[in-house]
């Protein structure tokens, strides 16, 4: 049994190493990517079982992506070869101004075959929460029926369901789709956790805690907000709390901050008792997601700088680490 479970696509992720253009790098890096997956091994090294539903081509980048994921302990039993479709290809270029330029080579991937066929109730059995993104639904209409359906599947089996926005617009392409679809699919869900550009964009404020507000319609109960370099803040009909963001001495890479943010707030919760908003363990859980988020950015790579449980929780204390 797991305690929590997710879906999406990761990829093939390719990046110039040293730094610098991919039309003249003569190496490029290869890892793997996918807010899913990310969010899956920062749970796992928190100590969390966390289960993977997906899709990868039966190709080398399919393989290093099982591999990958089964290393770090995130269950893959329904993580699907499909011999007719490949594994999707992400490849990062750095930017001057410090935002990398990405480019998707996904369409047609064996995830964006995923449907609602896929979904079966043998794969919720026991899980303590469903953690989707906005990204999967805009990967193709097969997509957006298998989150549908999952959201379904959690309603009928009173498991709660997080979101993050994670609002892809090379993906959607349509702005009005996307702020409609992802609206709607926040609203079926318990706890819903957008950044700040993503809360203004769906909310048409740019304040944080009004946004908040407004997201806390239908089913929602719960919504944080990533508020970058001044911390998070958690709102619901009875409840504001923040914290304030963590020091970074050194930022490498910040590609994969918002995947480790949602990796530390949701530990917390799973801690936190059900149907009870608690102030005390949601400060608890914006500080942790706070401190995850900058530990990740001090490591290049989307998800190798996510901390294990054990040194979270030294840094948490405020022991001093001993390097030599």
């Amino acid at each position: 049994m797991n305690d929590v479970v997710t879906l999406g696509e990761t990829m093939a992720l390719l990046q110039p190493m040293p730094d610098g253009p991919v039309a003249t790098s003569a190496v490029l890096h290869h890892s793997i990517a996918g807010a899913e997956s990310n969010l899956a091994i920062g749970l796992s090294r928190l100590g969390r079982s966390v289960g993977f539903l997906s899709r990868v081509g039966d190709d080398p980048f399919g393989q290093a992506i099982r591999t990958t994921l089964a290393g770090e302990g995130v269950g893959v039993a329904k993580l699907a070869i499909d011999p007719s479709a490949p594994t999707g290809i992400v490849v990062r270029q750095p930017g001057r101004s410090g935002e990398p330029s990405v480019f998707y080579h996904r369409r047609g991937s064996a995830a964006s075959q995923l449907d609602e066929g896929d979904i079966d109730a043998n794969w919720l059995e026991g899980v303590r929460l469903l953690a989707l993104t906005g990204i999967t639904p805009a990967l193709s209409s097969g997509c957006r029926r298998a989150v549908f359906a999952a959201i379904e599947l959690a309603h009928e089996l009173k498991i709660p369901i997080t979101f993050d926005p994670n609002i892809r617009f090379k993906l959607w392409g349509d702005r009005h789709t996307a702020r409609r679809v992802i609206g709607d699919i926040a609203s079926r869900c318990d706890v819903v956790t957008p950044g700040a550009a993503e809360a203004s964009f769906l909310t048409d404020t740019d304040d944080a805690i009004e946004a908040g507000r407004r997201l806390v319609v239908g089913r929602t109960e719960l919504v944080a907000v990533k508020l970058g370099p001044t911390g998070s803040v958690a709102i619901s009909d009875s409840v504001v709390v923040s914290a304030p963001a963590s020091k970074v001495l050194n930022v490498v890479d910040p590609i994969g901050a918002g995947d480790a943010w949602a990796a530390g707030f949701v530990s917390i919760l799973l801690e936190m008792e059900p149907d009870r908003i608690d102030p005390s363990g949601l400060v608890r859980a914006l500080e942790r997601a706070n401190l995850m988020g900058a530990l990740t950015t001090m490591f290049r790579g989307d998800w190798e700088g996510l901390p294990q449980l054990a040194e979270l929780q030294r840094i948490e204390r405020g022991e001093q680490i001993v390097s030599r």
